[in-house]
């Protein structure tokens, strides 16, 4: 195997583990449409992997379940105190204990 096709598959074992926790941690809510709750699949065909560790899965609107229709990936920064509240819960590498 060449050392290029190597990488790429490391970096997509890396996107797909992240997506993953990201998917994960977003059960803990209990605000999970029941496609995405019974599918990690189906989440990542509606959302797409996480664009990069920078970003987190945002709601639209605040009160609504986690579905196609109310989430965005989103950008993290330190600006916004919100955005510092949910970092731990939206960290890629964060695994909930269940």
């Amino acid at each position: 195997m060449k050392a290029v096709e190597k990488n790429k598959k490391i970096k997509r074992k890396k996107k797909i583990k992240r997506t993953h926790n990201v998917w994960l941690n977003m059960l803990t809510s209990d605000m999970v449409c029941a496609k995405w709750y019974h599918s990690f699949n189906e989440f990542v065909r509606e959302m797409g992997y996480l664009p990069s560790s920078n970003h987190y899965i945002a709601l639209k609107e605040g009160e609504k379940l986690y579905c196609k229709k109310n989430c965005t990936w989103e950008i993290l920064t330190d600006d916004n105190d919100v955005m510092n509240a949910i970092k731990i819960f939206c960290n890629p590498n964060y695994i909930p204990r269940r």
